[in-house]
């Protein structure tokens, strides 16, 4: 079906306090909404409801971005990509993981050493109150060292338990961009008895942003082989190679499977490269702005508050 399948990418835009669930093709965004009346049936009214039935809904929206770049449906319901607001693409997934430790040259700048072993380093974010869209990020209270870490986000399509490394990619939907900002003062904070605090160092409200879209996987090569890139008032400082991933996405996502259930809309953020910020004393500050990238899906454009 890949090789057939109209391109389109997933987005929710903003529209004042109303959210439009809409595919992105040939330039502009089409909402969701605009399907039925153009004859394409079997499309949900948000980006969630179609990753829950993701087998059923990727045909459902390959023909109607057929549909939007062959002139079925009007072009007056589009709204062109330079114009649309873009906001957080999935409102909500259940649950956010985050692969940590997962690239040789992060851990080589952090001055870490940790021998692969059975599992990666896994950990839980508060999904519905630390993921935002493209925009705003704001360094939380108190922190004085707001660091960045790029992460290629991988969106699931499919219910998995204890799933094993071969049946892993099966369950993928898509992919996204995310930056896994981190308060590193409060991780790593001087009076807790444990060595992080992974709650206020990397759980805190809205310092996940994800988006601009999601890319179904069909449409991505090869997930092992794509550029990912941070800047910071434009100066690169993460310009890397998702080759470089330690644990795979398959061992990831069968490493989490058996401990926790995977389904569909959750997100998996796995791991982030070298050119952090801490290892150069190199913090955020407000009015930075950050543009987080993956190759074949799109640019993250945030402004630090």
């Amino acid at each position: 079906m890949a090789a057939t399948a109209a391109a389109f990418t997933l987005a929710t835009m903003r529209a004042g306090a109303v959210q439009i669930p809409a595919i992105g093709a040939a330039g502009a965004f089409w909402p969701l909404a605009a399907a039925a009346p153009a004859g394409f049936a079997g499309l949900d009214s948000d980006i969630k409801g179609m990753l829950v039935n993701w087998p059923v809904a990727f045909p459902a929206l390959a023909d109607y971005a057929a549909g939007c770049t062959s002139g079925k449906v009007p072009q007056s319901v589009a709204i062109g990509a330079s114009q649309a607001d873009l906001a957080l693409p999935i409102q909500y997934p259940n649950k956010l993981v985050a692969i940590g430790a997962n690239y040789e040259d992060h851990l080589r700048e952090m001055n870490a050493s940790i021998p692969k072993g059975a599992h990666p380093v896994m950990f839980i974010k508060p999904p519905t109150t630390a993921l935002c869209g493209p925009g705003k990020v704001q360094i939380p209270d108190g922190c004085t060292q707001f660091d960045w870490e790029v992460e290629l986000a991988v969106i699931i399509g499919k219910r998995m338990r204890k799933v094993s490394r071969a049946q892993a990619m099966d369950g993928i939907a898509g992919y996204s961009v995310s930056v896994d900002y981190t308060a590193r003062d409060q991780f790593f904070p001087k009076d807790y008895f444990f060595k992080a605090d992974f709650l206020r160092g990397k759980g805190q409200d809205g310092t996940n942003p994800l988006g601009p879209v999601v890319t179904p996987a069909a449409f991505i090569r090869d997930p092992h082989d794509l550029r990912i890139t941070l800047s910071v008032n434009g100066a690169m400082k993460q310009n890397a190679s998702t080759a470089g991933m330690i644990y795979r996405i398959d061992e990831q996502l069968s490493s989490i499977s058996q401990f926790v259930t995977l389904e569909p809309g959750d997100v998996v953020l796995t791991g982030s490269p070298a050119g952090v910020g801490l290892p150069r004393g190199e913090f955020l500050k407000p009015g930075d702005k950050v543009i987080a990238t993956a190759e074949g899906i799109g640019e993250l454009h945030m402004e630090i508050g």
